[in-house]
């Protein structure tokens, strides 16, 4: 009863980038930012001002494919 191993903590890493990182880099592409700013969201104070920054942004720029 030692701990988490590696594993958890790589299929805990792989669950965060699905269920977080992916669609909100896809939002960020679509209202005309970067998608690497989704990468911001890892950390927790940063993800919570770039959601702030998505809500009030102007979101009349055209969207990419």
């Amino acid at each position: 009863m030692g701990g988490l191993s590696i594993w958890h903590w790589l299929i805990a890493v792989i669950l965060v980038w699905a269920v977080w990182i992916i669609p909100l880099s896809r939002i960020c592409g679509r209202i005309g930012f970067s998608r690497a700013w989704a990468l911001v969201a890892i950390f927790p104070p940063l993800g919570m001002v770039l959601l702030w920054v998505i809500a009030f942004a102007a979101w009349d720029k055209p969207a990419r494919p």
